[in-house]
C-alpha cells in the first residue's frame, strides 16, 4: 500500500488522525486516538507499506518540547513491542518494529543535540 497524507491542513492530532484515516482507508468505526491509529496499523494486510507525509511545513511550528516527548513515546513503544512474540501470520513484525524502534531512538537524539529537527 502507498498512501499520501497532505500535512498542508493538519495542525491538531484529530485533523493527523483523519487525515492518516483517509490515506490508509480505515474503516468508519476508527477511533480516532492513537490506541486505534495503533490497531488499525498492525491489522494492515501484510506486505510493503509505504505512507508519504506531504507537506510537513505546519510541523516545524510545533513545540519542541512535545515532539520530543511524543518521539520519545513512539521510540518506546516500538522498542517495547519489539520484544514480544509475534502475532499469528506476522511472523516479521517485530523486526519491523525494532527497526522502527532504532530510528526514532536516533531521531530523537539528534534532536536533543540539536543537530536536526
Amino acid at each position: 500500500m502507498n498512501a499520501v497524507v497532505d500535512g498542508r491542513s493538519i495542525h491538531t492530532k484529530l485533523q493527523m488522525l483523519d487525515a492518516l484515516a483517509v490515506a490508509l482507508h480505515f474503516p468508519a468505526y476508527f477511533g480516532r486516538n492513537l490506541d486505534a491509529l495503533n490497531d488499525l496499523v498492525n491489522d494492515l494486510p501484510p506486505g510493503d507499506h509505504t505512507l508519504t507525509w506531504r507537506h510537513p511545513e505546519p510541523l516545524a511550528k510545533a513545540d519542541p518540547d512535545a515532539v520530543n516527548a511524543a518521539l520519545a513515546g513512539i521510540a518506546g513503544y516500538f522498542t517495547y513491542s519489539a520484544t514480544l512474540p509475534p502475532p499469528k501470520n506476522l511472523e516479521t513484525v517485530r523486526a519491523f518494529q525494532r527497526v522502527q524502534g532504532d530510528h526514532a531512538l536516533r531521531w530523537l537524539e539528534s534532536r536533543l543535540k540539536g543537530t536536526t529537527q
